[in-house]
């Protein structure tokens, strides 16, 4: 029996239900709302993203299953997290400022798809030999014969942007060293009962608590909407244990400024 199942048997148990009234689909959908409902509200699920800047770019595209930023790091320090209302504060001009030091990025949690940094980097990388000609490009590592170029891939995985054709090189933007940006996500769809949660079990009455306050709330009766408030408070409880089992949020403040670093 898989870990899905088990908590649907237990969640029958409570609804003294068959499968007559509440179907395995009905009660997956429940069951795939509450894992989502739990990464949001407890970050449980964290990961990282290394994102290259460019020359003359400001805007950067963030993994869809991003819940929210949790902090930014840059050449080994953390950044500044700011909003568009902050900066409008500072300076009414921020988003068309560049320069060479970078001093925060903007993210928003209504449009946390993307990340502003501020402010546009004007530093390019630069290589070594004659251009369509490569040696080395600190950094990077070569798929194929050196000074023909069809791909390049940094340290931490994430590929090479290139302004010309493949295997003519003409110029580089890419800024080195990457944002590191550590968020916390969402998890997978649950479609099936042999899907894999991805919270921990620890979870798993949290999990069973959300379906019931909503499945008991799809009855209009008093007595039902009174069970369902009544599980609503069991599923405000787990969920409280599971953001004090979290850790602490990484967020900081740092009012450091750092150059934007060039390969060389």
């Amino acid at each position: 029996m898989t870990r899905i199942e088990k908590i649907i048997v237990k969640i029958r148990d409570s609804l003294s239900d068959d499968g007559d009234r509440w179907s395995t689909d009905q009660l997956l959908r429940l069951i795939d709302e509450a894992q989502k409902s739990i990464c949001v509200n407890s970050n449980v699920l964290r990961e990282r993203v290394s994102i290259p800047l460019i020359k003359g770019r400001s805007t950067y595209r963030l993994p869809d299953e991003l819940a929210t930023a949790s902090r930014v790091v840059y050449n080994s320090c953390n950044i500044p997290i700011k909003t568009h209302l902050e900066l409008d504060k500072i300076d009414c001009s921020w988003e068309d400022r560049s320069g060479t030091t970078l001093k925060a990025v903007i993210f928003e949690k209504t449009d946390k798809n993307y990340i502003k940094v501020y402010p546009i980097p004007t530093v390019e990388s630069e290589m070594s030999g004659d251009f369509g000609f490569l040696f080395l490009i600190e950094d990077y590592t070569f798929d194929s014969d050196f000074g023909v170029i069809l791909n390049l891939i940094d340290d931490n995985g994430v590929p090479f942007i290139f302004k010309s054709d493949y295997g003519t090189v003409i110029s580089t933007s890419n800024i080195s060293p990457s944002l590191i940006v550590y968020y916390y996500r969402t998890s997978s769809d649950i479609t099936s009962v042999t899907d894999t949660l991805e919270i921990p079990s620890l979870y798993d009455n949290a999990i069973k608590y959300f379906v019931l306050w909503q499945a008991f709330a799809d009855d209009m009766d008093t007595q039902s909407l009174n069970t369902s408030t009544m599980f609503f408070n069991y599923y405000t409880m787990e969920l409280n244990r599971a953001r004090s089992n979290s850790s602490n949020d990484f967020t900081t403040q740092s009012q450091r400024e750092f150059g934007y670093l060039s390969t060389i």
